[in-house]
């Protein structure tokens, strides 16, 4: 059975790229899936495949503007010839807010046969915006088993030049707005730099260094970043290196989902697979997830409500138990193998059918 992935070859071969894709692609390819990831492959030789899965809408169109007429007419032709199409929901919406990916999202989502879920809030929600596609639930696998690495939360601390006797609350990944990054910076309001140390290696502080003439804006920045470090915030506006993932989230005490929209978040699982508590909003499936798994979980309308929380995340850290039944989810429910077993069952459904 042939199975397309309409995204393009960089989240193969781009160790920065999101790894959700190459999961997929191994393990489909382990259940005896013949499986391409080319974005080229659906408009040129899309009727060559028996099922073609998309992934995020806008990623057909790689890097040429959005056509959804050509989209609708490609979608309309490949399901004349029989192909039988399946979407994993990762967003309601396009993070960028554009409307014509918006559209994208209403032609894909409309033509899929079955739609995979990564959790009960869009599984409840879309099943009745589209009721006649099928509907099953797969969660968000886990991608790194963090505790098989053998690190110590020490030996990570120092590997990242991170404080060793200090509390930490690392809140991973791209910030999309002011709004998640004061949501961040707030902590220093509610926790002493002398027991809490905050860490976010992908948001940007905003102070650049400068040359030449520019010098006086070099030490401006210079001491602003200082001033940081001395209130223990630790931001370096970088990507991580795959490699070094792992030490981020043994390093921490716990970890913040910093969104204030989501649906779906794979530091979820990333935190489960190191045995760390992980405090994030009531929103979409993270929120229904943290709940079932007794993780604190914040109104976003109520700062006071985010401190509590974020307090109680700390509480639950110190003797490590909630940590251990995180980890023993993850390991029920998250392994690679066992959420890309249940696509493969479903696909097997369609392709039978």
């Amino acid at each position: 059975m042939r199975v397309l992935i309409p995204a393009g070859r960089f989240f193969l071969d781009d160790k920065n790229a999101n790894p959700f894709i190459r999961c997929l692609y191994e393990g489909l390819r382990r259940c005896h899936f013949d499986v391409v990831c080319d974005v080229g492959e659906f408009w040129n030789h899309g009727e060559d495949y028996d099922l073609i899965f998309f992934q995020w809408p806008e990623v057909v169109f790689e890097n040429e503007e959005i056509d959804n007429v050509k989209l609708e007419n490609q979608v309309r032709r490949l399901k004349a010839k029989g192909c039988k199409m399946m979407i994993t929901c990762h967003n309601l919406h396009p993070h960028n807010n554009n409307p014509e990916a918006d559209k994208t999202y209403g032609i894909l989502y409309a033509a899929a046969d079955s739609i995979h879920h990564m959790g009960e809030y869009s599984y409840r929600l879309l099943k009745d915006i589209y009721p006649q596609s099928r509907h099953f639930i797969a969660p968000h696998p886990i991608f790194y088993d963090i505790l098989a690495t053998g690190l110590k939360q020490e030996d990570c601390r120092r590997q990242l030049g991170l404080p060793l006797r200090k509390k930490i609350i690392l809140a991973f990944g791209v910030f999309r707005n002011e709004e998640e990054k004061q949501v961040f910076f707030s902590l220093r309001n509610r926790f002493s730099p002398h027991e809490v140390a905050l860490v976010a290696p992908r948001l940007d502080h905003g102070y650049g260094l400068y040359h030449g003439w520019r010098l006086h804006l070099s030490l401006r920045n210079l001491y602003k970043r200082v001033k940081m470090r001395l209130r223990q915030i630790y931001c370096y506006r970088k990507v991580v290196d795959e490699e070094d993932i792992p030490a981020y989230f043994i390093a921490a005490d716990i970890i913040l989902i910093q969104r204030l929209e989501i649906l779906n978040s794979g530091n979820v699982p990333l935190a489960f697979s190191a045995g760390k508590v992980v405090v994030g909003p009531d929103k979409g499936n993270v929120g229904v997830l943290l709940k079932e798994t007794g993780n604190p979980c914040f109104d976003t309308a109520n700062p006071a409500d985010f401190f509590d929380k974020c307090e109680e995340a700390l509480r639950l850290a110190q003797n490590q138990e909630a940590g251990r039944r995180n980890y023993d989810y993850a390991c029920r429910n998250m392994l690679p193998d066992k959420v890309v077993n249940t696509i493969a069952e479903e696909m097997n459904f369609l392709l039978s059918s």
